[in-house]
């Protein structure tokens, strides 16, 4: 454990801890320099990390630079905390494009006009520099006229509001202020998704969307990220340095030495000699087309972190057609060996990321590269050209960068190696080899690259390369393991030649594996072996600049003698046994105990805390679950067999942050069964990995060698070609089928009597090609490729589609809105019928008609006054023709009504649905309020953004006048409009009152009503957004739906609920409506 220097600790107590803590949202402060406060004091002393400092999110937010260190025990056997508000020096802010200018209207034309000024010269790359500058600077001037700070327009925004909130409660406001207090609350909205927006970028969690979860959790983010990345001191040559401008110089002066000096070649290789891989590279150098770049820059990611430049891949997506023929001139400049002044477009930052947690040397950060886009562009074109032929270029036991090669590749093969020569007891070394700044020592000559150290938000002096490949370019990761074949080609080699001893068993292949700077080598216990492949190590690094760290190294002996062990003496590099770490999974040749996994349980268990739940909605979670929790459970479990008491603990982690934002939950907070949960979207699930053992896509490790075998061959299509592959007994190489399928009684050595003769018959007509490798093609991808999300979606084959999965999850709304839309479908919201089941409630009669139980369908579907939202909506849709019938579910409705529809109009209509599907006030009072317009998409076809100052809305089409009637018998209040049912006899139905219509003065143009709680909607679950609009959401918003009302000012039931608001929070208890209840003539307290 990290907290105590040894593994005696108290985990049910450790458990309680960390659940007070998250009961209080708290945060724990780093402690830089540190492991552990506190000692025994005795010669074998036990350290334990005692004292701590833990603040809330508040505290974060309002002291984000902040620093922690212990200092000295002098007089105690704890070391006093010291906590410092750090003051992070101001330095100029850089230009960055922001992803929500693209969204306003205008922005086209500003990147036109800057982008049209004339410039002189007629040098590409220099025009193409000035044009990007005159851009960057028009968009800046632009934001700061157009945009401005949008936190200080919120806050204005908000006060306004605050005023106006006090000045009515003593006299009625005027109109004019009215309208402007509905102005600012709309602003308020506008601006607050904004925020988000431009937090989300910051945060850099591209993988949430901006709904997922609310400001406070992106700004927090982007705070830690900021934190972490603050470099306080650094040491050099035993000295702690402080000050700003010393830091910089130091960092100048090693990256100098490190790149900008050319690197000394002792040595030179023979690639003829080697026996490497050729193939034919026709097309590396073929011109730049309109075509190719369009399509590299289509794939661009739309907020990575940009250069120096600033521009991200949305800006040229969003303005490819005014700046891509200056874009191809460049490339096609460069294609002609004109690179007069390309160093003007191939300069790029440094970024320091630490290498561990508390670095101070020089030495212990990783220099990242974020590079200009349009060096960026152009190596992505190269790296895409190069990528397909690498796998002919590259031997198999090179799994990195290289499309169809996986991770696990590698580490199964080493583990099966490891188990064989333990097995067989066949002595051996397993050498993992460190090599010490891998990407930054090949000696490369990059003549027109230049970097600058962006030290703590300040770039420094300028480093013109002389070697070296950059961290973050394209095409450096597959220059890098072209190098590394050679190396590759160097150990083949060896052992060819018989200069490297060969292992006594014959089944032992595996001699070198690579994946990026990772190589493990096998290797017998011989000092001269050992001697030797030092020299061939020290050779590779004299001609590639590629030295080793043999102090970072380590060996791991296999069936060793104690004679064998001297081996540390001769390498000089440390010794670990098995269990060992290895591609950050556990390296093992035995069962993993206990305490081996509980590892991978704490280390799961550590990512909880982090992401405060509370700031994120159920969607958001799920995303969080899928790409962290089970990403990290998956890596380890296709490759190692963990036991199922550790898979039930993941799992019990991974269910309870999904439902509850916490690592423990009550299973009555689970919606839905785990097993549903962990089905694949088309089959009604959320598409969560299901480590469950028994499934043959999780066994790589062997864990049921019957079930991989079984789902292999059944997935597998074989093309035989020589033959030296297939399995001659049990592969499906004939026709589809396999001998033991044909003749199982051969395989059993029966007497001839019972053999089939068919067997022979069908041998006897396959024919073997000499020089053709067999074919194996997987059956469940397009490319017949294997995958393992594939072979997981294969396992369910056979099980019933989930109805409506396609429309549900492919609608263009907010993830949150699909999700609750999803748990609709599934039938797990809490309506009165299922609290009755549940035994919460006596009483499930419908709180809006009083005729029907409350179940889900028939609360958005099947109930009159729902029926009468979807008539509303639907007919301002022109769509009038899809409104449900009363005895629809949910789903069938949904399926029916997107078959009638144009396919064209599809995507819409789904769209519609999942948005509008309501849930009920806690009252199921509905007031009057309309649907925002919607905007018209802007020149880029996106849409445009809530306008700060919006126009008033459309009215509805027009109706018929109102029917009005004192019969008990409810009907429609609009021509067309389905009517209410009567209500139904029974002892717990009581008389509905009639329906009245509003009075002539009431039924002028709608208007949006900001005073109900429905009209503070909240889209992206931000409580900012709805304490913004002049409320609270109650609750972390887990995606529930509540009712608006289409109609004039009137608050009467008997209106139309309208479009639904989304908002944030859990559902609160349900009030029944009073039993008097009488449209206008009910009292201003019962309306309230």
């Amino acid at each position: 454990m990290a907290d105590k220097s040894n593994s005696r600790v108290n985990r049910r107590v450790m458990l309680r801890f960390r659940q007070f803590l998250d009961g209080l949202c708290l945060s724990e402060l780093h402690l830089n320099g540190r492991l552990f406060t506190w000692s025994n004091e005795r010669d074998h002393s036990t350290l334990e990390r005692i004292d701590r400092a833990f603040v809330s999110t508040n505290w974060l937010d309002m002291f984000p630079d902040h620093w922690l260190r212990a200092l000295s025990s002098d007089s105690s056997d704890h070391s006093p905390v010291l906590l410092q508000l750090c003051v992070v020096p101001g330095s100029r802010r850089q230009f960055r494009f922001e992803s929500v200018w693209a969204k306003f209207p205008g922005f086209h034309d500003v990147v036109k006009d800057a982008w049209e000024i004339t410039c002189p010269g007629t040098d590409p790359c220099r025009l193409l520099d000035i044009k990007l500058r005159n851009t960057a600077k028009a968009l800046k001037d632009w934001s700061c006229r157009f945009v401005g700070s949008v936190r200080l327009q919120l806050a204005l925004a908000r006060e306004i509001v605050l005023l106006f909130d006090a000045a009515q409660e003593t006299r009625s406001l005027s109109p004019e202020e009215l309208l402007l207090r509905r102005q600012q609350k709309l602003k308020c909205l506008g601006l607050a998704s904004l925020s988000r927006t431009i937090a989300r970028q910051r945060s850099r969690l591209l993988f949430l969307e901006a709904g997922d979860a609310n400001t406070k959790f992106f700004h927090l983010q982007a705070c830690h990220r900021s934190r972490r990345n603050f470099i306080q001191k650094i040491r050099v040559h035993g000295s702690e340095i402080v000050l700003e401008d010393a830091k910089a110089d130091a960092f100048y002066h090693f990256f100098q030495n490190m790149f900008g000096l050319p690197g000394a070649r002792s040595h030179a290789l023979r690639f003829q000699n080697l026996g490497l891989n050729t193939t034919d590279l026709e097309g590396l150098d073929h011109c730049f087309t309109e075509e190719e770049v369009w399509a590299v820059v289509r794939d661009l990611p739309n907020e990575k972190a940009p250069g120096p430049d600033g521009f991200t891949g949305l800006f040229f997506k969003s303005v490819w057609s005014i700046v891509k023929d200056d874009i191809l001139r460049v490339l096609n400049a460069f294609w002609s060996l004109d690179t007069r002044s390309l160093f003007l477009l191939n300069d790029a930052y440094i970024i320091l990321l630490r290498k561990k947690a508390d670095a101070i040397e020089l030495k212990d950060f990783r220099p990242i590269s974020l590079i200009h886009s349009i060096s960026k562009l152009l190596t992505k074109v190269l790296s895409v050209r190069l990528a397909p032929k690498l796998k002919d270029l590259i031997s198999c036991n090179q799994s990195a960068f290289i499309k169809t090669r996986s991770i696990h590749y590698n580490f199964h093969a080493i583990q099966l190696t490891c188990k064989l020569l333990h097995r067989k007891r066949v002595p051996a070394v397993l050498l993992k080899v460190d090599l010490a700044r891998a990407f930054d020592s090949i000696a490369s000559l990059l003549a027109s690259s230049s970097t600058k150290v962006l030290l703590n938000g300040r770039p420094g002096r300028r480093i013109c390369h002389a070697r070296g490949l950059r961290q973050g370019d394209p095409l450096s990761p597959m220059l890098f393991v072209v190098i590394m074949e050679a190396l590759n080609g160097l150990i083949k080699l060896a052992y060819r030649g018989g200069f490297l001893a060969s292992f006594r068993h014959p089944a032992v292949r595996c001699r070198a594996l690579l994946y990026a700077e990772d190589l493990v080598i096998f290797v017998t216990p011989l000092q001269r072996d050992l001697r030797l492949l030092k020299r061939l190590l020290d050779v590779f690094a004299g001609a590639s600049g590629l030295c080793t760290n043999l102090s970072k190294c380590s060996a791991t002996p296999i069936a060793c003698s104690l004679e064998d062990l001297m081996l540390q003496q001769t390498l000089g590099c440390q010794v670990v046994y098995f269990p060992c770490i290895y591609l950050g999974v556990l390296l093992h040749i035995k069962k993993l105990r206990k305490n081996n996994e509980q590892v991978i349980i704490d280390k799961v268990a550590a990512q909880i805390p982090k992401w405060k739940g509370s700031m994120l909605n159920l969607a958001g979670r799920a995303v969080l679950v899928k790409a962290t929790l089970s990403a990290i459970l998956v890596h380890v479990a296709i490759t190692t067999c963990l036991s199922n008491w550790a898979v039930g603990a993941i799992d019990k982690l991974r269910r309870s942050f999904l439902w509850s934002g916490e690592a423990v939950t009550v299973a009555g907070r689970c919606k839905v069964a785990w097993p549903r949960v962990c089905r694949p979207v088309e089959f009604g699930g959320l598409g969560i990995s299901n480590t469950d053992q028994s499934r043959g896509w999780i066994s790589l490790a062997g864990c049921d060698v019957k079930i991989v075998q079984d789902l292999f061959r059944a997935s597998v299509e074989i093309t035989l070609g020589d033959g030296s592959t297939a399995l001659f007994w049990v592969d499906y190489w004939l026709q589809g089928m396999s001998i033991e399928m044909l003749g199982p009684n051969l395989i059993r050595a029966v007497p001839p009597r019972f053999r089939s003769r068919t067997v022979w018959e069908k041998v006897h007509e396959v024919s073997l090609r000499e020089g053709v490798p067999d074919n194996f093609r997987w059956h469940w991808t397009s490319d017949g490729m294997y995958s393992s999300a594939s072979a997981y979606r294969a396992c369910f084959l056979g099980s019933t589609f989930f109805l409506g999965a396609k429309f549900l999850w492919k609608a263009k709304v907010h993830p949150k809105v699909k999700f609750f839309a999803w748990l609709a479908a599934k039938d797990r919201c809490w309506t009165a019928e299922r609290r009755r089941r549940q035994g919460l409630q006596d009483n499930d009669a419908c709180a809006l008609c009083d005729q029907e139980s409350e179940s889900i369908d028939h609360l958005l579907v099947q109930c009159s006054f729902a029926r009468q939202v979807w008539f509303l909506v639907l007919r301002a849709l022109s769509w009038h023709l899809l409104v449900p019938e009363s005895n629809d579910t949910l789903m069938v409705w949904w399926s029916v009504s997107r078959k009638k529809t144009d396919r064209e109009l599809r995507p819409g209509s789904s769209s519609s649905s999942c948005l509008l599907c309501p849930r009920p006030h806690p009252c199921r009072q509905c007031v009057p309020s309309l649907p925002l317009p919607v905007r018209a998409p802007n020149a880029a076809g996106m849409p445009a953004p809530a306008m700060l100052f919006p126009r008033p809305p459309p009215p509805l089409p027009p109706a018929d006048p109102p029917l009005v009637r004192s019969s008990p018998v409810r009907t429609p209040i609009a021509a067309g409009m389905p009517a209410l049912a009567a209500p139904r006899p029974g002892p717990h139905r009581r008389a509905s009152p009639p329906i009245r219509a509003p009075p002539p003065s009431s039924c002028s143009r709608p208007t949006l009503d900001f005073t109900h709680p429905a009209a503070r909607s909240n889209c992206n679950g931000d409580k900012s957004l709805d304490t913004a609009a002049g409320g609270s959401t109650g609750g972390s918003g887990e995606g529930d739906v509540v009712i608006g009302a289409i109609g004039g000012s009137s608050g009467m039931p008997g209106e139309v609920a309208g479009a639904a608001a989304i908002v944030g929070g859990r559902q609160r208890g349900r009030e029944r409506m009073p039993a008097g209840w009488r449209g206008e003539d009910a009292s201003a307290e019962e309306k309230r």
